[in-house]
């Protein structure tokens, strides 16, 4: 009798960790989740400044094209900054998340499943903010460029300052479609590993 007792106090003990694990992942996936969404508004918030700051400043005059650009040059800044801090997040995210599912392999297939379409999610959105990123980039380029090309035309120089802000961007544009590329190739693995076996 006490080993059935015993048994179905293991089964009822198992069952309740269980559902503990499972309210805590979809706590921690909320709360996740919320803040992915705060962050994105920032970011749409950002973005819809610059696309503003664009119209404006085809609007105006060469001087008001200098302001715009500095303006924007301060939010894409801030942007910049906020991806990486947002990417280098997600990258520990992601490699806790690995270096969990390889300790548990075999016997949390269902948790592995679950961390690939989480990684997926994140990895989505986080392409989706790199992208926005990227467009805004390359909007602060154009502006910068034509502050140039404006400079040229009023018979002046730009300034070495403003040349090394165009170099600049450029960069940034080539490490934001550098870290597009290895997103694609990221998830790639990712998709590869969550396929099931023919065999």
């Amino acid at each position: 009798m006490s080993t059935i007792a015993g048994a179905a106090l293991a089964v009822v003990t198992s069952v309740l960790v269980s559902l503990l694990l499972l309210y805590l992942t979809a706590r921690t996936r909320r709360a996740d989740r919320q803040e992915q969404y705060r962050r994105e508004d920032q970011v749409a918030a950002a973005v819809n400044a610059a696309a503003e700051a664009q119209r404006i400043q085809a609007e105006d005059a060469a001087a008001l094209v200098r302001k715009v650009a500095d303006d924007a040059a301060g939010a894409a800044q801030k942007l910049h900054d906020a991806q990486a801090e947002t990417i280098a997040r997600t990258n520990e995210v992601a490699r806790l998340a690995a270096q969990q599912a390889a300790q548990t392999n075999g016997t949390l297939d269902g948790i592995n499943t679950q961390l690939g379409q989480v990684h997926t999610l994140v990895n989505q959105r986080l392409t989706d903010i790199t992208e926005r990123a990227l467009a805004a980039t390359v909007a602060l380029l154009a502006a910068r460029q034509e502050m140039a090309t404006r400079t040229i035309e009023g018979g002046g120089r730009p300034t070495a300052a403003a040349l090394d802000l165009i170099e600049e961007t450029r960069r940034e544009i080539a490490d934001l479609q550098n870290n597009l590329a290895a997103r694609a190739v990221q998830q790639a693995t990712v998709d590869a590993a969550g396929a099931p076996d023919d065999g």
